[in-house]
Formats: structure tokens, sequence, C-alpha cells
């Protein structure tokens, strides 16, 4: 598995990534997740990266125990709740723990993984019947209405990042599949809620104007970290460096209205291959 962005130990992209999960709260109401998850579950949250997901369900479900794992482990800063531990684990191509857990958690992986449905797959025989997984990852499309964002660099560099990323194996508009691959691998009482994530402060609609302010700190972290994508897909370093900073600008912008759709998607796991629909 090949990771195309900053490793979660540089301070940039730990803030990036707090802004992230801060933003996940707000659209989910203060809720970490989705899923009706029992409070004595074993939690394995995958990608964990700063590892704050983990340690505020941790410390909201004191009687789960919750595991976090990353291709490379940065210790949290104080003391961690006693339900909580981390571990170094490439949750593509390592072994996993031979835990049964009850909720398997991913958010914003879209990048991370050659294969999503195999990673889905591993979830699937390393959860106890009735278990929980969920994903939370953006799809890489504007779903704004009218034409501000039409022919800006904003709308430039998403389509480049799209692009380049194909050419390395992350497609960015994979989370629409997501539902699709979860059914396929056997999960059932599969849903997917679509959230819109607007890219600046543009909406009218106070919640949704406090999601896109906390989305924009995110997304002017994620235009430096994606420069490889804007090369791969044929810019030169300078034409590369030239648009990032006119996407920047744009981000800015107020009167360009752009957003993409969150996708929160989670499924459950037969009861011993009985389907059980809620």
């Amino acid at each position: 598995m090949t990771y195309f962005l900053p490793e979660a130990s540089q301070q940039t992209e730990k803030d990036r990534l707090n802004y992230q999960h801060n933003m996940m709260l707000h659209i989910l109401g203060g809720r970490l997740g989705q899923a009706p998850v029992h409070p004595q579950a074993q939690v394995l949250d995958v990608a964990t990266g700063t590892g704050i997901w983990a340690i505020q369900y941790a410390e909201q479900h004191p009687d789960s125990t919750v595991l976090g794992v990353d291709l490379s482990i940065t210790k949290p800063q104080g003391l961690l709740p006693g339900n909580c531990q981390f571990q170094q684990l490439d949750a593509e191509n390592g072994e996993w723990p031979p835990t049964q857990f009850d909720y398997i958690h991913f958010a914003h992986v879209i990048a991370c993984f050659d294969d999503t449905k195999a990673v889905m797959k591993k979830a699937f025989d390393h959860m106890k019947p009735g278990g929980w997984i969920e994903l939370h990852d953006p799809e890489l499309r504007n779903i704004a209405d009218g034409d501000s964002a039409k022919g800006t660099a904003v709308e430039e560099w998403v389509q480049l990042v799209v692009k380049g990323g194909r050419i390395v194996g992350r497609d960015m508009l994979k989370s629409a599949h997501y539902e699709t691959w979860l059914n396929e691998t056997g999960f059932v009482n599969v849903q997917d809620a679509k959230f819109p994530l607007p890219f600046n402060e543009w909406p009218e609609n106070p919640k949704l104007k406090e999601v896109g302010a906390i989305y924009k700190h995110n997304l002017l972290g994620l235009v430096e970290s994606l420069t490889k994508f804007l090369t791969l897909a044929g810019l030169s370093h300078t034409d590369a460096k030239d648009l990032k900073e006119r996407a920047k600008r744009d981000i800015h912008n107020p009167q360009i209205r752009f957003a993409f759709a969150v996708h929160v998607v989670y499924a459950q796991k037969p009861f011993n291959g009985i389907y059980v629909h809620l």
C-alpha cells in the first residue's frame, strides 16, 4: 500500500486531520458515528491518524476497548484512556490482530488503499456476527447548484487531482461505490447517508456555513498535500505551484459555490448467515 499524504507526525498534517475530525463531528451533530453499536464493543479504528477519534470513542464508551491502527503511529499527547491502545499496521497488506471486532471504523481513507473492496473483506473476516463497519469519505465531485465554479482554478484543481489519482490507482470518486461494495462483500443493512461539504462559508444555512469554515482549513492543507496528483496528471512543477496558489484564492472566495458530498456509510455483518433487516 502506498500512502500519498504526509505522515500524521508532521504538525501541519496533525492540524489538518484534527480539523477533518471536528468537521465530521459538526456534520453528525456531535456523534462519532452512525452505526448502532452496543456499549461494550471491541472497536478497531483503521487509519487512525492522530488518534483523536479512537481516544474520544474510548472516553465516551468506557466499557468498550478501542484499538487505533495506522502505517505509522504518533504517540498522542497526554494520558490515554485505559481502554484505548494504538498499534502500527498496514491494514491492507499486514496481518490484522486476531481479535474479532464489533465495530470497525474508517474515516477519510479515499486515498489510502490500492483495493478498498479487499480491505472491506478483511474487515468482514475480522468482525463478529452482528458487528458493524462504518466509512466516512468525500466524493470529489462538485454538487453545488449554479455555475459560479465553472472555469475556476479550484474546479481545475479538483479535475486534475481526480485524473492524477486514477493514474496511481486512487479513484477519488469511489466513495459513491461503497454501498454497492459492502453489499457485494456480504454485509447487510447497508446505509449510505450523503451530507454536503461546502468549500468555505458560502452557504446561508448556519450549520453548513460552520462546516464550510472548518473544511476550508482542511482543504487548504490538502491543496499542498496532493501536489503529486497534479504532476501525475501532466502539470509541470511550475504550473502545479501556480494552480495551487490560484485554487487557494478560490477556496477563500465565498462567491464561488463549490461543495463535495461526504458519504457516511455503515453496514452489518449477518448473524451466522441469517440476514436480520432493520
